[in-house]
Order: C-alpha cells, then structure tokens, then sequence
C-alpha cells in the first residue's frame, strides 16, 4: 500500500525544505522526492518511490442553477503503489485551467521511471 503522511512543517528540516521549494500545482505540490496533497486545512505527503504507476482520470460533471445549466470537468490524480493498491487525489475542476496537463509534465519529467497514462 502507499503509505501517506499528514505533513507537519519543521517536524523534518528536509522534508521542510522540499515542500517549501515543491512546484505548485493547484492542491498539489510536486518535490525531489514526496508528492504533497492539500487535504481539508493541512497538507499530507507520500515518497514517489513507492508509486509504479500514475494516471489522471477525468469525470464530466453537469450542474443546473436556477439559471442555467453547467459543464465541466473533475479530474483526478490515481496512484497505483507496487503492490497494485490505489490512491485517489482530487486536482480539482476544469476551472483549475491548465494545472493538470502541467502537473503530470512536471511528474513525468521529475520522475521518468513511473509509468503515466490517463482514463
């Protein structure tokens, strides 16, 4: 299973340091070494070495308003560990503009030996 971390700043001056130099995504932040996640008021973290695969999955959202109906679109991150277990991140909807397509840039760059895709 990944093994995920409420991140707790200055509790590690290395992880620290990461996350304070990660590139920003939206709710996510991409280090040396951990993927950081914004999660309800704090930030959790998982080391990038224990991920063989990530992929983004898009869902089409409709919505109606009193006005008017909308469309757009969630995406999320999924995480396969090495031992085939998944995690789900929200990156958040397609008002986020080009975050995700910049996100997984950034991660196929830092880290060319996981495999990418996207459903």
């Amino acid at each position: 299973m990944i093994n995920t971390y409420p991140y707790k700043k200055n509790e590690d001056i290395q992880l620290t340091e990461e996350f304070r130099n990660a590139a920003l995504f939206g709710k996510i932040k991409v280090g040396t070494r951990h993927l950081f996640w914004k999660k309800m008021l704090g930030w959790n973290y998982l080391e990038l070495s224990e991920v063989e695969r990530i992929y983004r999955r898009i869902e089409e959202v409709n919505g109606k308003t009193s006005c008017c109906s909308t469309d757009f679109s969630m995406h999320s991150l999924i995480l396969t560990g090495l031992d085939g277990r998944t995690l789900t991140i929200s990156i958040g909807d397609s008002l986020f503009r080009r975050e995700p397509e910049r996100l997984m840039e950034e991660l196929k760059k830092r880290f060319p030996e996981i495999a990418y895709g996207i459903e």
